[in-house]
């Protein structure tokens, strides 16, 4: 199966977006900085001693969590978005094959063959195949790319297949 596309900055963005509530670090990563915030209010502000001042600090510490997790995502798509082109075969016409063997990437600057067994994670998201290839390394493949919905199915159904196959072995 094969399926020929064209990767743009909005792609990375919804890739963001869909990405952010599902992966479990997002979750760690809140917890963290909510429990950081309330450790700095409790050294500069003492440990609360009634009800109204521990409710004080347990919102700032979500409001600190949810602040922190904001601004590490704009500044996560910020990056992805000035560090990617079609020069360095981001962004740009892939090409998507699946094999037995493995899923073959080619762009106008690199060709390239990922075993199943080094793929991370086969999955859909939202309008979109995933193909996760290493923490945050992602082949993408918009349903817009696919001549119908059937044909999107299709391919991720094959993707996931293989993939499930090579990770029974």
């Amino acid at each position: 199966m094969k399926v020929t596309t064209d990767i743009r900055k909005g792609d990375l963005i919804r890739l963001n977006v869909s990405a952010l509530p599902r992966m479990r670090s997002t979750y760690i990563t809140f917890l963290i900085l909510a429990c950081l915030t309330f450790g700095i209010l409790a050294w500069t502000k003492g440990l609360p001693e009634d009800s109204h001042r521990l409710w004080i600090h347990l919102t700032s510490s979500v409001i600190g969590g949810v602040t922190g997790l904001l601004f590490g995502f704009v500044f996560n798509v910020i990056s992805v978005l000035l560090l990617s082109s079609v020069k360095n075969g981001v962004l740009g016409e892939h090409t998507y094959t699946l094999t037995p063997e493995g899923i073959h990437e080619s762009t106008t600057n690199n060709e390239g063959l990922i075993r199943w067994g080094g793929v991370v994670s086969v999955r859909s998201m939202g309008s979109c195949l995933m193909v996760q290839i290493g923490a945050c390394l992602y082949h993408i493949m918009p349903r817009r790319s696919f001549e119908s919905s059937q044909a999107f199915d299709d391919f991720a159904a094959q993707a996931k297949a293989y993939w499930q196959q090579a990770q029974a072995e």
